[in-house]
């Protein structure tokens, strides 16, 4: 046990107290005492490795809701700064955190990559700033309804599929989830009032999200370069400020209406939307920006304002043709315009409205996004003669699927043994996906091969090999990739 002793003073009136707290070590973890608070914080772990021997369990992290030293009991109440980093080694498998966690610090799971779940506990208050930078290996994540507080770039470059916010925050701060590589849904809480600058920024592949009612500002490049999956997004009503390249290089978006409310669209606003055929501009619009819809494809132009608003020339630069590139709005555009409004655009002093490839009166249709497809039936697992089969309802479904597994005994104390037979645990967890329809909830079901061998290779060893080639060796799956 290696420990450290060194006190804080803390200044106060009339007397001056001193906090003493000490650097400790117990079971693989160090922790950092505070002997008058009574709690304890994680501030690493050590590896227990050599080139002879490599134990499986190491990379097994449990932290304890409270620890005993010296006769007295701590509660682990905090994961400290970089405490899991994982920028050189990658061993960690599986964390469990305990529900006394209020505070998780900044760095604390930066680059740590798991093969099991990971759950944040209920309890939690604090995620400080790039706090899971670059974390991954999960499919979901859920930030529980006890966060108070999520810092800057918490989960930058995550590798997580889906995200879940329940906590009530009124904001999304700036760069929060930006650049995470497979994020495909996320789910936000009906209290959101501001969504930071880059907050899902670089999402590539982001398909999902419904924004709050309650939303009302968006930052700047808040979803800039969510270049792959977002087709369509609803503004809600009470939105009155959009930030600069807001929607910037989303190559996917389709078809946006721009709220009521709105009195400019800023520069460079919905930039690169290479598919971009349809926009809906309110009544209350004054301004277009530079580059606002440059390089877009917009064929219809709704615009309810009466007055005709101030378009920059670069507004619409490089809009796209079927044929090509043009550098004129004139050849695809049609812009429809109240119906009193008419002579107003056709004699406007400004581009792009007498220039356009047409103007005309609003008909009353008012253009509506996509609406968000149909989501794929859960699939059922079964298991009958050693095979395992998946269905699914929804026609054409194909179903993807991953396996996990852990031996029900330890076989990891000592250098070398005898291989016994012995149960193994593991679990299967699938979804379906089918072209038009979103992915299906997973399904997760947990089977158990008795009695077999668990040194496959023969080695005298168990190890995480010898699990994935005895599934392979005694399960047949029919389904999945």
């Amino acid at each position: 046990m290696r420990k450290l002793i060194y006190t804080a003073a803390l200044l106060c009136l009339p007397l001056c107290a001193v906090a003493e707290v000490e650097e400790i070590e117990l079971d693989a973890l160090r922790y950092v005492i505070d002997k008058e608070q009574g709690t304890a914080e994680v501030t690493g772990f050590t590896y227990v490795y050599n080139e002879y021997e490599y134990n499986e369990e190491a990379g097994n992290i449990t932290v304890p809701q409270s620890i005993s030293y010296e006769g007295q009991d701590y509660t682990v109440t905090s994961i400290g700064e970089g405490a899991f980093v994982q920028e050189y080694q990658n061993f960690i498998n599986a964390i469990t955190l305990p529900p006394t966690i209020k505070t998780i610090k900044a760095k604390a799971f930066s680059e740590c990559y798991l093969s099991q779940p990971f759950t944040l506990p209920d309890g939690l208050e604090t995620i400080g700033e790039e706090a899971f930078h670059a974390f991954g290996g999960q499919g979901s994540l859920t930030i529980p309804f006890s966060v108070k507080e999520i810092g800057q770039r918490a989960f930058y470059n995550c590798y997580c599929d889906t995200i879940t916010v329940m906590c009530p925050l009124t904001s999304i701060t700036a760069y929060a989830f930006q650049a995470c590589p497979s994020l495909s849904v996320v789910y936000l809480p009906q209290t959101i009032e501001i969504i930071e600058e880059g907050a899902f920024g670089s999402c590539n592949y982001l398909r999902k999200i419904e924004l709050p009612a309650s939303l009302k500002a968006i930052g700047k490049g808040a979803f800039a370069a969510c270049r792959n999956g977002l087709k369509n997004i609803t503004i809600p009503e009470g939105v009155t400020e959009i930030g600069q390249s807001a929607f910037s290089a989303c190559h996917a978006l389709e078809a946006i209406i721009i709220p009521e409310g709105i009195t400019a669209i800023e520069p460079s606003t919905f930039a690169d939307c290479y598919a971009l055929k349809t926009a809906t501009l309110p009544s209350t619009l004054k301004s277009i920006g530079k580059d606002a819809f440059d390089d877009c494809l917009v064929t219809d132009l709704y615009c309810y304002a009466e007055t005709p608003p101030y378009v920059d020339p670069y507004a619409f630069r490089y809009n796209r043709n079927y044929d090509g590139i043009e550098n004129s709005l004139a050849v695809v555009t049609t812009v429809h315009v109240p119906e009193s409004a008419l002579s107003k655009y056709k004699s406007y002093a400004y581009t792009p409205w007498p220039y356009s490839k047409a103007i005309v009166a609003i008909t009353g249709f008012i253009p509506e996004p996509q609406p968000e497809p149909e989501k794929c039936a859960t699939p059922t697992i079964t298991q009958a003669g050693g095979k395992i089969h998946f269905d699914c309802e929804t026609e054409g479904a194909q179903c993807v699927y991953k396996v996990s597994a852990k031996m029900s005994q330890d076989y990891t104390t000592g250098n070398s043994f005898f291989p016994q037979s012995c149960p193994v645990t593991y679990t299967v967890t699938v979804k379906a996906q089918a072209e038009g329809y979103e992915d299906s909830d997973s399904v997760t079901q947990t089977f158990t091969l008795e009695n077999q061998t668990g040194d496959i290779d023969g080695d005298g060893e168990l190890t995480i090999g010898d699990i994935t080639r005895l599934i392979n060796q005694y399960l047949q799956i029919d389904g999945g990739f």
